[in-house]
């Protein structure tokens, strides 16, 4: 499976790192690299066509013993309907209406269309 990857945010203070490779161990201390070396990192539209993913690492900080930090987490699918800017614009829509403001958004490479 080969898709386009666009990453969004990954300025945010929360993001320590964020690369177009979502085949990363999650371990934090293991090293990965973005799978395209020149543009895979920070915020970038339609990279690819590839087989690539995504990783973001979040800056959480010390927890004291039974504290807690709440992070929220979205994952969604959407079947273009109307395709192109008509769907990208519902998505980017559901986007803002959860108030994400670090996001990745991954396209199919086959029929590909904005």
């Amino acid at each position: 499976y080969s898709e386009y990857i666009t990453h969004r945010g990954t300025t945010c203070s929360d993001v320590a790192s964020s690369k177009n490779n979502g085949f990363c161990h999650p371990d934090p201390n293991a090293a990965c690299d973005p799978i395209d070396l020149v543009d895979g990192a920070g915020d970038f539209t339609d990279l690819g066509y590839f087989d690539h993913g995504s990783t973001f690492e979040f800056k959480i900080g010390s927890l004291e013993p039974r504290k807690t930090k709440r992070i929220k987490f979205y994952y969604g699918l959407s079947h273009p309907d109307g395709g192109g800017t008509t769907a990208l614009n519902k998505i980017l829509s559901a986007l803002n209406s959860v108030g994400a403001n670090v996001y990745s958004l991954g396209k199919s490479s086959i029929n590909h269309s904005n």
